[in-house]
């Protein structure tokens, strides 16, 4: 429906108003020109493309939408407002395959300022996952883009406290088994335990260039698994990238060795406590019997 904002404005931004009637603010009830842009203070777009300008613009959204603001210690919440991301006029919900923070877009749209990134990112196991963006279908839990990993709001820097376990979390809604296994080993453990300083998933398969162990590119293949070890561990030989962070010790078909060495200590482990836990019956059973065979007499543990 047209309003006072939305009958005026148009005589001087036509292209606006057309890509306006196409998003949801142009549905009934919600947002017009004037509630984003003000009346009599519209600031121009280049005071917008200011931090202050940022802040201000991100203000007037959040007060209708409060809950996706994001919060100081998203690196967003300053370097961008939230028409970087969802677009100015045409605003359209993220299940919207033309929205700029659709699942196949999301590439594009955070490349124009991660472009680098985009580009190495386009190329690896995730994006070929995304459906639309290329070949594959869509999944179960969603599509791996950029949000799926990062989050939209309240999205963690890499050097923010944090950032390991949070990333960690994220790889494991689609990577369960292996999250698994992961939580099993010392980094894991350390992950959990809060360290920032121990190897999270990002450190050994890489946050942009994830492919597959079989593939030559992978930081987890022959033929760079060594040189990922050292960027933790400058001694580390050959001999220490051979450790299998993932080995499930109930798997001896893939993971022979370490299966029949968990089924050895395990069983080495049972008989020890089985021989000292007899041991100790039989002590005390004998303390008994000679307590009972001379009511008077202090204990012994001298057969006779």
């Amino acid at each position: 429906p047209a309003t006072a904002s939305t009958i005026g404005c148009p005589r001087c931004h036509e292209d606006a108003l057309a890509a306006w009637q196409q998003g949801i603010h142009s549905e009934e009830g919600n947002a017009d020109c004037a509630e984003c842009h003000g009346l009599h203070d519209v600031a121009p777009v280049s005071d917008l493309d200011t931090a202050d300008g940022r802040r201000r613009l991100s203000a007037t959204c959040a007060g209708c939408h409060f809950e996706p603001r994001l919060p100081p210690t998203d690196p967003h919440a300053d370097s961008t407002s939230c028409v970087g991301c969802h677009e100015a006029h045409r605003t359209l919900p993220a299940s919207d395959h033309e929205a700029r923070v659709y699942v196949a877009n999301q590439g594009e749209t955070c490349g124009s300022c991660h472009a680098a990134v985009a580009r190495t990112w386009l190329q690896d196991a995730h994006a070929t996952a995304v459906p639309g963006l290329t070949h594959a279908g869509p999944r179960e839990v969603g599509p791996p883009a950029c949000t799926a990993c990062h989050g939209a709001h309240g999205m963690l820097s890499p050097s923010a406290p944090g950032f390991t376990a949070a990333a960690t979390t994220r790889c494991a809604v689609c990577h369960e088994r292996y999250a698994e296994t992961f939580a099993d080993s010392y980094h894991g453990q350390a992950v959990r335990l809060g360290s920032e300083a121990v190897a999270g998933c990002h450190d050994c398969h890489s946050a942009h260039a994830v492919f597959p162990a079989s593939d030559p590119r992978s930081t987890v293949s022959s033929e760079r698994l060594l040189e990922t070890c050292r960027a933790c561990h400058p001694d580390a030989s050959a001999g220490f990238a051979r450790f299998q962070p993932h080995a499930d010790p109930h798997d001896a078909g893939r993971y022979p060795y370490v299966a029949w060495s968990y089924r050895l200590m395990t069983a080495l482990l049972i008989a020890v406590f089985a021989v000292f836990g007899a041991h100790t019956a039989l002590w005390l059973a004998r303390l008994g019997w000679d307590a009972l065979r001379r009511p008077d007499a202090p204990p012994t543990h001298r057969g006779r």
